[in-house]
């Protein structure tokens, strides 16, 4: 138990992959095949020690265990990712360069429908969905002959691809978006695993496309309130509203407006307890200096004032009181958008935000401020919310507990 214990925290404790991937780290000289075995034998063998029966486990080591087991996997993606990219840099030098990576043509391939081949390896791909922006794929990136990069095992992607060239600057965005919340180097990596992986970007016959990863085994909301047609037991909500505020919290401390915020970007990965945020192309850089603009609405899900005002102007260009209120106040439109989600999935009405009896009111009246019309009016601070919400969850049901969520 000790041992456990100290390797939960010690993968707690990470502040960079180094730490924990020693000898993935140690020569960075080898290819990138042996670095990426590497990988693969030190993340199992820590995934093997962290497969541990919880029924045994007090409620506060097993939260720390399952927090341990969701930070090993965005430290593996991270790291994988990074691999990845450092040796699409060297073999982008040329094909004499002597760190460029010989490709291993016997790999065995995944089934497909069609191949994307990009800098960083081929893409096998399977269906397609589309909304107005993005034709969507899921599939795998591994290495291949023409290629530089010799990827020992498939990674599972999500290809997204614009569905016009000049929908091009959607794209661009949610790259920016996936780079700046990566980019903060004090962050220790805490609000990754709620976030996906940007793997690569491409353009093909003029349209760009985001290959993102660390998705698997997830549900989005959608497929959550399918399952639960009747509505998620409220404790299995407020979990899913925790993971929510924190990476939108984490996203507005850098300036980072989401307002794209609907079902089908909010994945939850049943195993672990998270939540990947995704959908970034509408999002907006610091409304104070840049402005706000409105690139799509949901009826159901968006605020009212991103129809109602499509375009602000910085602040140093407001001729209006109240569209520089508005500009102050824009943090509380992705607020807006959580609440919706949350009432969506507990079986609630979108145009009346009434919930089912099963709601503890003090659940009800918590989701009630989210939705108020008013963007003036509304919480514009999810981490105040997210403290609000801890101490409604002990309130209500006492010291927090696992409680399996089930999706099969």
């Amino acid at each position: 138990m000790e041992d456990l214990s100290k390797l939960i925290q010690n993968i707690l404790d990470v502040a960079e992959p180094a730490q924990i991937f020693k000898s993935v780290y140690k020569n960075k000289k080898k290819g990138v095949s042996d670095r990426l075995l590497s990988l693969e034998k030190e993340f199992q063998s820590l995934s093997g020690r962290l497969a541990v029966d919880e029924t045994s486990l007090g409620d506060a080591v097993r939260e720390k265990l399952l927090d341990a087991r969701t930070a090993l996997g965005v430290l593996y993606d991270w790291t994988k990712a990074q691999i990845i990219s450092e040796a699409s840099s060297i073999a982008s030098v040329g094909p004499d360069s002597k760190g460029a990576p010989k490709p291993d043509t016997n790999m065995s391939r995944p089934a497909s429908d069609f191949q994307v081949t990009t800098k960083k390896g081929v893409c096998y791909l399977s269906g397609g969905v589309s909304d107005e922006i993005f034709s969507s794929y899921g599939g795998y990136l591994i290495g291949e002959s023409g290629t530089p990069i010799d990827i020992i095992t498939p990674i599972d992607i999500i290809l997204k691809l614009v569905n016009s060239k000049e929908d091009n600057p959607f794209s661009k965005r949610e790259a920016d978006a996936l780079a700046l919340l990566r980019s903060e180097p004090n962050n220790e990596g805490k609000q990754f695993k709620h976030l996906p992986v940007l793997v690569d970007s491409f353009l093909g016959d003029g349209r760009r496309g985001n290959i993102l990863s660390g998705t698997q085994d997830c549900f989005d909301l959608l497929a959550v309130k399918e399952k639960y047609k009747d509505g998620v037991d409220p404790k299995h909500m407020v979990w899913m509203l925790s993971r929510l505020l924190s990476i939108v919290g984490y996203a507005h401390s850098r300036k980072l407006i989401h307002r794209n915020i609907k079902p089908s970007n909010v994945l939850v990965r049943p195993q672990d307890h998270n939540c990947l945020l995704l959908g970034w192309e509408c999002s907006v850089m610091d409304p104070i200096k840049n402005g706000l603009k409105s690139y799509l609405s949901d009826e159901d899900f968006s605020a009212p004032e991103i129809a109602a005002k499509t375009y602000i102007p910085p602040a140093r260009e407001c001729d209006s009181q109240q569209d520089l209120m508005y500009l102050e106040a824009a943090c509380s439109a992705d607020i807006y958008s959580i609440g919706k989600c949350m009432i969506y999935i507990l079986g609630g009405d979108l145009k009346t935000n009434e919930m089912p009896d099963s709601v503890p009111l003090q659940i009800k009246r918590f989701l009630e401020t989210f939705v108020i019309d008013s963007p003036l009016q509304r919480s514009r601070d999810a981490w105040e919310l997210y403290g609000v919400l801890r101490k409604i969850i002990v309130s209500i049901w006492g010291p927090r507990k696992f409680l399996e969520f089930k999706m099969s």
